[in-house]
């Protein structure tokens, strides 16, 4: 931006002058077409705020927000309903009088010294940086694992860190002593190293599955929080989000994410999670979840036992938490680095390093956003700068991406208790452009169309039919839990017993 204008934007001129014209583009926007009539947008003009000038800085916050989402595309079609479906849900707007209201400026700030001493390279190789020579230290690793039944980090034994090594597992840890044989330094380091035994795609009708998830984020927070990260999977990534997707059952992630990815097995209590399927067609698989205390299969009924996928990144989380260098860092950081930007590095590790196999990927972040969800702020230009090397690197050719929030409760929660915002969570989805183009005209109608976490579940076994999986095991498959496949098109007469929904979790109140 031109210095001047800069200058200008400041003065309390400019200043009211900004809110002059951003509150009379306010007033215009308000009303909007919708189904015959007219949806008014609750006024965010400046009366909220000029009666508080210390709200000042969040007022043009906002304004920033709106900005940003008024150049998403197909911002406006939010508003907008589908006349042929009966469920006439809720619209919502992002930036209503009461989410403004609870809006907090918030920013992630840890130390300003980069410190590392060591690097895992794109082909998995550890080693000491280049400007390490010549120092006086003397630095180790040791790789962390997961032991079979218990849910800790394991270190095996110390050895030199000289020239290049290659661990075995995703995750090390380093030390480096001065002469006097004291402790300078310590690291954990991720990064996805590859099996051998896993194969590359067969045929190019092959796709694989992400599912990156975010902790307690409904649509419209999503829109408020990361608008950075919604205007680039809207404008770059062509994302088609569920406008009027529900969650299921009760208020856990657990019993959400279950809905998604689990399925009863014979007539007793036997389950079996959907990525032993992928697994078994030959897919590579990762679940990976940042806070060990809080993983939802902790909280829920069943507990893992067992390391459950290929990569599992909550061993590294668990290491993390119990490292000293992680209690003496600002909060919500790992010294010098953001902890959400460690998860967002791993797994975009996994996608680097099966780039040409079938893969299966469930990725959950909780911690910033379970405690206020204003902190997810502080994650916006790292989650958009993730997605933007997705996309630079071609490392979605072949994989079909969800974006979701998994409904939970929050710690700090400063939107309705118990609202319908709560309920109709973030779900985004992004196809390759080889995907069959079924898939993609079923995804655009059921973008207005009710649907919930159930089916998700119908659509990865989708997903998983086109790993040469017998169409009678994906039959039986899709007969275990109830929903429809976003990738078959949902009646526009659904109900919400159709849907499998309890009264509770029903969103068709608006007649």
């Amino acid at each position: 931006m031109n210095k001047s204008v800069l200058i200008f934007r400041r003065s309390r001129i400019g200043k009211f002058l900004c809110l002059t014209v951003t509150g009379l583009t306010y007033l215009v926007w308000q009303l909007v077409a919708l189904d015959g009539k007219y949806l008014k947008v609750p006024n965010r003009s400046s009366q909220i705020f000029l009666e508080d000038a210390q709200r000042e800085e969040i007022y043009f916050a906002v304004s920033n927000i709106q900005e940003i989402l008024s150049n998403s595309s197909g911002y406006v079609d939010i508003f907008l309903r589908d006349p042929d479906v009966s469920c006439k849900y809720p619209l919502l707007n992002p930036l209503d009088e009461f989410s403004i209201r609870n809006y907090q400026k918030k920013t992630i700030r840890c130390d300003n010294l980069n410190d590392d001493r060591a690097v895992i390279d794109l082909t998995g190789g550890l080693t000491l940086k280049p400007d390490m020579r010549g120092r006086n230290e003397y630095c180790f690793y040791s790789e962390i694992t997961r032991p079979l039944l218990e849910e800790r980090a394991d270190f095996s034994l110390k050895a030199p860190l000289v020239g290049t090594i290659y661990p075995q597992s995703d995750f090390t840890y380093i030390e480096c002593l001065n002469e006097s044989g004291n402790i300078t330094f310590t690291d954990l380091l991720a990064r996805t190293q590859r099996i051998q035994d896993i194969r590359e795609y067969n045929n190019s009708d092959e796709f694989s599955i992400a599912v990156i998830g975010v902790g307690s984020m409904t649509r419209m927070n999503f829109m408020r929080q990361m608008p950075r990260s919604y205007n680039f999977l809207k404008n770059s990534m062509g994302s088609i989000e569920m406008q009027g997707f529900s969650v299921v059952e009760t208020a856990t992630s657990y019993q959400n994410i279950v809905a998604m990815v689990e399925r009863k097995e014979g007539s007793g209590n036997s389950s079996k999670f959907i990525w032993e399927d992928f697994e078994e067609a030959g897919a590579v698989t990762m679940y990976a979840e940042d806070a060990p205390k809080m993983e939802m299969f902790r909280r829920g009924a069943k507990p893992l036992k067992r390391k459950p996928t290929h990569h599992y990144g909550n061993t590294f989380w668990a290491a993390l938490r119990n490292s000293g260098k992680a209690h003496r860092s600002q909060e919500n950081c790992f010294g010098f680095h953001p902890r959400h930007l460690l998860h967002l590095k791993y797994i975009l590790s996994f996608l680097r390093t099966y780039k040409d196999s079938p893969s299966f990927l469930l990725s959950l972040y909780n911690e910033l956003t379970r405690e206020n969800v204003n902190l997810a702020q502080g994650m916006d230009d790292d989650f958009a700068e993730f997605l933007r090397t997705l996309v630079k690197e071609e490392l979605l050719s072949r994989t079909v991406v969800m974006i979701v929030g998994v409904h939970d409760e929050l710690f700090d929660k400063p939107t309705r208790p118990q609202s319908t915002e709560d309920k109709m969570q973030l779900v985004s989805v992004i196809l390759p452009q080889s995907t069959p183009q079924r898939w993609k005209d079923a995804l655009q109608v059921n973008r207005k169309r009710m649907t919930s976490t159930y089916d998700l579940y119908k659509t990865l076994i989708d997903i998983l039919g086109t790993l040469n999986v017998s169409k009678t095991k994906i039959n039986r498959l899709k007969d275990m839990n109830p929903g429809t496949s976003l990738f078959a098109e949902i009646s526009p007469n659904r109900t919400c017993q159709d849907a499998s929904l309890g009264v509770e979790w029903c969103l068709c109140q608006e007649n």
